[in-house]
């Protein structure tokens, strides 16, 4: 089970998740959805499994492990989809008001 692995573990790789998400959206802009998953999916495998080295358990290894991570890819890509339609939104918005006179 996940809770096994120990929360410092889960606290050290989950950054290394957002940095492997970092890197497929700068080294390759034109992946998209499960091309775009399965590049950060090996990149994470390699920062956890290093990190696991070190403390003895095997996540990725685990079939439920493996589910978490990409359910943590899958929540790290929709928390930035949903920030990037909340900046586009708030332009919107602003460049609307700017155009707005008061009668």
């Amino acid at each position: 089970k996940f809770g096994k692995i120990g929360l410092k573990l889960a606290g050290a790789f989950i950054p290394g998740l957002s940095t492997a998400v970092d890197a497929i959206v700068e080294a390759m802009p034109g992946v998209k959805g499960p091309q775009k998953k399965e590049a950060a999916m090996v990149m994470a495998k390699g920062i956890i499994e290093g990190l696991e080295e070190f403390k003895g358990s095997d996540l990725m290894g685990n079939a439920e492990g493996v589910a978490l991570v990409g359910a943590l890819f899958d929540a790290e890509v929709g928390a930035r989809n949903a920030l990037t339609k909340l900046q586009a939104a708030r332009e919107a918005v602003r460049a609307f008001a700017a155009t707005i006179k008061k009668p």
